[in-house]
């Protein structure tokens, strides 16, 4: 890319793709979890952790909409910080 340093475009990249790397293993992990609640604990077990796989593998780019989302969700949410909204002392 033109006007961008090496080192910030292998900063970027492995960011990202440290992401996924934790993406996947929450998704897969979330994944079998809900496969063994709706099939029950040997059928999930036995083929829960192909399913999660494959839903790791696919949905585990999308990580950085989840970040956003929540930050949105705790930046909307959350009540301002008190310090800002302290009256001021006034000078002597």
């Amino acid at each position: 890319m033109p006007g961008v340093s090496f080192l910030e475009e292998v900063a970027t990249v492995a960011g990202y793709k440290g992401g996924i790397v934790g993406a996947w293993v929450l998704v897969f992990i979330g994944a079998w979890i809900c496969y063994i609640a709706k099939y029950g604990f040997l059928p999930g077990v036995e083929h829960g952790w192909l399913v999660a796989g494959i839903a790791a593998s696919v949905l585990c780019w999308l990580w950085p909409l989840p970040v956003l989302a929540v930050t949105a969700l705790l930046v909307w949410t959350l009540p301002p910080p008190r310090i800002a909204s302290a009256p001021r002392p006034t000078p002597p």
